[in-house]
Formats: structure tokens, sequence, C-alpha cells
């Protein structure tokens, strides 16, 4: 058995209260970093990225893009997850199938049917609400919301996350 983490990056793991403080950089948090190194120890977590900017990533962990901007921040990820000792171990797929391309919730049910086992425990973790209510989602869609650990993008990741993926992991 396996425990993984489908991360977003934007009002997760930078948040709008530190990118304020240091106004002219961009950067992640150290604070959400510490949290997400504690889940992954805590609980022995896999990364999957589910953000936007893991367009930037090869599967393998590698940095790849065109844009000089794209190519220092996936740089700063890749080496914020390696410093941190957090097993980044793939991205989420690229389908563009629903609301104006946006499909997380799609993109993450895919990876969970094609890499993990029924024995196999995750948590999605995200600033935006990308369950929408829940109230058109299918059965599955409706089960992995359950999942779902939402970040407010002013703090990003904090330890009442940690204390709801604690609930989820130890179920």
């Amino acid at each position: 058995m396996s425990n993984y983490i489908f991360l977003d990056l934007d009002g997760v793991l930078n948040n709008t209260t530190y990118l304020m403080s240091i106004l002219d950089e961009w950067g992640l948090d150290p604070k959400n970093i510490s949290v997400l190194r504690k889940i992954c120890e805590d609980f022995n977590c896999k990364v999957v990225l589910s953000s936007s900017w893991r367009r930037d990533f090869n599967p393998d962990t590698s940095v790849r893009t065109s844009s000089s901007y794209n190519i220092e921040w996936a740089k700063l990820i890749a080496k914020t997850f390696k410093d941190a000792n957090i097993n980044f171990v793939g991205i989420t797929d690229f389908s563009n199938d629903r609301y104006l391309g946006w499909d997380r919730i799609g993109q993450i049910r895919r990876y969970i049917e094609k890499h993990l086992d029924k024995k196999d425990k995750y948590i999605i973790i995200d600033d935006e609400d990308i369950f929408g209510g829940a109230g058109w989602l299918s059965n599955k869609e409706k089960q992995m919301y359950s999942h779902f650990i939402r970040t407010r993008a002013a703090y990003g990741l904090t330890e009442d996350a940690y204390d709801k993926a604690r609930k989820i992991f130890n179920k």
C-alpha cells in the first residue's frame, strides 16, 4: 500500500501573504514546504503534480519548458522537492475535455485508475474548489471529494491541512 498526494502549487506551496512579503521576487513559502515535507515523511507519500505547472516537468522529474520564466520556476520547484526529500513520482495528464480546458478532477481520476492499487490511499490538495460543490460529479468523483483538502490562497498549506491529511491516511 502506498500513499499519494495530488498537489497543486499556487495557493498551496506559495500564497499571497508570502508573495506580498517578498514583493519583487517569487518563490515557494518555506512554511508551506515544511508542512508538505511533514505530511510526506509522516505518511511516506509519493507526490503527483496536478498543478498547471506540471506542463514544465517530464514524468521522470526533469525540467522541460521553453519559457525562461518557466524554466526558472520549474528549476526552483524541482530543487525544493529534492532539498525537502519529497518523493515526486509523476504528473497528471493534459486532457482538455471539460470546462474551458480544465478537468483537474478527471485528470486525477485517470491517474488513480492507471497507477494506484485499490489499497493505495491519496489526498488531493488544491486552493481552488475543483469539485465545484460536488453536485455534478460521477459517483467515483464524489468519492474522490472525501480525499480533497482545500487550502486558502492567502496562507497555502498549513497545519490544519496536515490534520486533515492525517485523518484521511489513518482511515
